[in-house]
């Protein structure tokens, strides 16, 4: 923290030490599976809502949560060695579904002055996934998600492209050991 000191971003009685004040908060999940031999059906429906303040404001800002999500997931044991699935998930800010709430969200990009894109207001993941069991304490997966939206898209990690594509892809890999 001392560097944010030289370059006058903080006093000289700045305390390096995050508190955070929930003034609300409110979370609950549902969720059912189901598994009939290979076959594992699962779904789940959350809600949450905060508000939160931070000792270190502006630093780290004050913010609130509000969001509704639900996925439903189906996946199938081909083999002791292959898994397939496939999921659909979505969330949404539950005051605006649909991004028309036009205090908060641009229906016009080529104006929109403070507000953000309209499809932030959602995500609908559609993915598709294959699990390699490689052996008993292995396993790699690779995935391939569909994306319709920003809503769990971080604007700070993103500040050169503050109106990012309505629809975009993301493939990954992953590799898990277990010891």
């Amino acid at each position: 923290y001392f560097e944010l000191g030289d370059i006058g971003a903080v006093g000289e009685n700045f305390q390096p030490y995050l508190e955070y004040n929930v003034e609300y908060l409110w979370f609950w999940v549902g969720s059912l599976e189901y598994t009939y031999e290979n076959a594992i059906l699962s779904a789940e429906y959350t809600r949450y809502f905060g508000i939160f303040e931070s000792n270190l404001h502006p630093i780290v800002a004050h913010s609130s949560l509000n969001q509704e999500a639900f996925y439903i997931q189906l996946s199938y044991r081909l083999s002791d060695f292959l898994q397939v699935a496939a999921y659909y998930s979505v969330q949404y800010d539950p005051e605006s579904r649909d991004g028309t709430n036009t205090d908060k969200y641009a229906q016009n990009l080529d104006n929109p002055g403070d507000l953000e894109a309209y499809y932030s207001a959602w995500m609908k993941d559609t993915s598709i996934s294959l699990r390699f069991d490689i052996n008993d304490y292995w396993l790699i997966k690779l995935e391939g998600h569909f994306i319709d939206g920003t809503a769990r898209v971080y604007e700070a990690l993103n500040k050169d492209n503050p109106y990012l594509e309505r629809y975009w892809t993301l493939f990954g890999a992953k590799t898990t050991l277990t010891f």
